[in-house]
């Protein structure tokens, strides 16, 4: 572990060795390993809470909004790449889901929710079936995982009155376009793709699991023609 000490009373928006880069920068990609390295430094009296939340935020940047993006292949190559190891990064980053909380053992005054995704994720999610074409980097996206897609289950709201507040309703028009995006998006014309592979993994998930009443009429009114967006596909 690094000796954190003479930093531990130094504060700075970035952190200097947040949770994700810890790990990413060890030389060795052994599960076991950095399961074990990433509970030691949970638990590390001198790493503070800030440590793990930013590193918890730049990894789901790095495994899900950036690659999601739309790109040249040649601007990629400056970007930051796990090399496809993300789902890995995800179990040991998050640990186990059945565990609300970081760190697990309560060994800190602090813990951090595990429950990080939002509702807003959804049209973060349908942007990028917006790009023009799939180019290796895109590949990296975790929104095809399914370990990801049953995150993204578990965090989702369950509060009936989700949309009641008028912050919430002015988000509807937005998720109405995502499904939209979702239930119409050309997987036949896509091909076999990362893409294809989320779309139809989620179509799975919105028809056959339990959501709030109002979001799964959302849903059958999109497939049922009573939802039409204009521009859909304009980012």
């Amino acid at each position: 572990m690094p000796d954190f000490k003479s930093l531990q009373d130094w504060y700075n928006h970035d952190r200097h060795l947040d949770l994700f880069c810890f790990l990413w920068l060890h030389p060795e990609i052994d599960e076991s390993l950095l399961k074990s390295l990433r509970n030691e430094y949970v638990t590390s009296p001198l790493v503070l809470k800030e440590d793990v939340m930013v590193g918890i935020r730049l990894f789901v940047e790095y495994a899900t909004l950036f690659p999601a993006g739309g790109y040249s292949e040649e601007k990629t190559l400056t970007m930051l790449s796990t090399h496809g190891n993300n789902e890995l990064y995800f179990r040991v980053i998050f640990g186990d889901l059945d565990v609300p909380n970081i760190p697990e053992d309560n060994s800190q005054s602090w813990s951090i929710s595990k429950k990080r995704a939002k509702l807003e994720n959804l049209i973060a999610m349908t942007f990028w079936l917006c790009n023009e074409k799939v180019i290796p980097y895109n590949e990296e996206c975790l929104y095809p995982s399914e370990l990801y897609l049953d995150y993204w289950y578990w965090c989702f709201p369950t509060n009936e009155d989700l949309f009641n507040n008028p912050k919430s309703k002015k988000s509807i028009p937005v998720v109405e376009l995502a499904l939209f995006r979702i239930h119409h998006f050309d997987t036949e014309k896509e091909g076999d793709t990362c893409r294809t592979r989320f779309v139809k993994k989620i179509r799975k998930i919105l028809d056959e699991r339990d959501f709030i009443s109002v979001f799964k009429q959302m849903w059958l009114d999109v497939k049922e023609g009573k939802i039409e967006i204009e521009n859909p596909w304009k980012r």
